[in-house]
């Protein structure tokens, strides 16, 4: 395949994008936020370690008409600039109970560098390009009703449409198909299974009939309340995680311990042979056929 993963992220989305603009189509969208969709960090091509985290939902800063305005491909550019210009780390109030702490205290751990040094040390390039060498999406790719929509006046039927059309972003097929992460982390517990466990995707992508239960591995850790999915069909490995101010404020471990048993079951379960002994190993050295 000699498509890059930017490439294939934009040919896996443009129809979709170009799909729901015309189902909103005529619609008084004033008010409603414009769809996060995937960002892809400059360095995850040629990351050994190829991570997805996905969130709940994203505060864009844009509206749904800007959205209209823009093509496909330099829309798709806004997520993957706010990683490659490391944006996302003044987004965060602290860093002990949110989704982006989550994400740089996992790096520090799995790259035995500490939190701080992957945090402030500007002038490290390595350090520098394992903080954009992830996926980052959203299980909600627009706001929900709740938090915007619904204070700026929306009419429900309006909302209804919209929210139905932008399911079709809510599916992490997608990005399974284009990115191919070795591990995904979804961080809002209450997801439904079917937006990783949508049967009749993985056969459209692969080919196979995965009305078989075998063809997914599930397993708990009843300690830490998450679970373990490994989707044999795909070759992913996915952890269903509660949300980062959970863990953060309620669970009375904190997001260090959840990091910590995270990357046990990273070793326990063998996803990778070899994981990293320094920042260093971050790079894939040998080239796929």
């Amino acid at each position: 395949m000699n498509a890059n993963i930017i490439e294939r992220r934009n040919a896996e989305y443009t129809p979709l994008i170009e799909s729901f603009k015309k189902e909103i189509k005529g619609l008084n969208l004033e008010g409603i936020s414009a769809p996060h969709l995937p960002g892809v960090g400059e360095s995850y091509e040629e990351s050994k370690y190829k991570f997805a985290f996905c969130g709940w939902s994203t505060c864009t800063r844009y509206s749904i008409n800007d959205f209209i305005q823009m093509d496909a491909g330099p829309y798709l550019g806004l997520s993957d600039d706010c990683l490659n210009n490391y944006k996302y780390l003044g987004w965060s109030a602290n860093w002990h109970d949110s989704f982006w702490g989550f994400v740089v205290k996992f790096f520090a751990m799995f790259y035995k560098t500490t939190f701080k040094e992957l945090l402030v040390d500007e002038k490290n390039i390595i350090l520098r390009s394992i903080l954009k060498s992830f996926v980052w999406m959203e299980t909600n790719s627009i706001k929900r009703i709740e938090v915007t929509s619904k204070n700026e006046g929306i009419h429900p039927n309006t909302w209804s449409i919209v929210k139905q059309a932008n399911d079709t972003f809510n599916d992490l097929k997608h990005v399974i198909n284009c990115c191919v992460p070795n591990v995904v982390f979804i961080l809002p517990g209450g997801v439904t299974k079917e937006y990783f466990l949508n049967d009749g995707s993985f056969c459209e992508i692969f080919g196979v009939d995965v009305s078989f239960r075998n063809n997914v591995l599930h397993l708990q850790n009843a300690e830490m309340q998450y679970d373990y999915y490994y989707l044999r069909n795909s070759d992913t490995h996915l952890f269903k995680l509660p949300h980062p101010r959970w863990m953060g404020i309620y669970s009375g471990l904190g997001i260090d311990k959840y990091v910590e048993a995270l990357y046990k079951d990273i070793n326990t379960y063998h996803i990778w042979d070899v994981l990293p002994s320094s920042p260093k190993d971050w790079k894939e050295t040998k080239k796929r056929k």
